[in-house]
């Protein structure tokens, strides 16, 4: 729990335009509910809308298993699925869906040397 406020703290905090860009944000060795470790591990996020004065209008959506954000981008709009005139929507790329660090694109644990994740690690 702690890991994903701090990671929503960061993304807001550093972002600049609130526009559907394709962000990441480095999360270093990220041990896994197993004890495993994925090593420099990156997590790929879009952001929408504008974060407000008391920043108590933030929205996280995660993407399902294999989704990623691109594919959720038309939902987030002003009058949309999800107003983007009322919300700041943080859109995250699940581990392992070939945004974030997953085993097809893991510079230091490429394919089987990937650890194995669970929906819990992801979430």
């Amino acid at each position: 729990m702690l890991r994903k406020t701090v990671l929503l703290a960061a993304m807001a905090w550093t972002l600049s335009a609130q526009d559907g860009a394709q962000r990441f944000a480095s999360l270093g060795d990220l041990k896994l509910e197993s004890g495993e470790v994925i090593r420099d591990c990156r997590i790929g996020y879009r952001t929408w809308g504008q974060l407000d004065a008391s920043h108590s209008n933030a929205i996280l959506f995660p993407t399902w298993f294999g989704g990623t954000t691109s594919q959720l981008a038309g939902n987030f709009t002003s009058g949309g699925m999800i107003d983007t005139g009322r919300y700041f929507v943080v859109a995250v790329d699940a581990i392992g869906n070939g945004v974030s660090t997953s085993p097809s694109n893991s510079r230091t644990q490429p394919r089987m040397k990937f650890p194995r994740f669970s929906i819990r690690d992801m979430v």
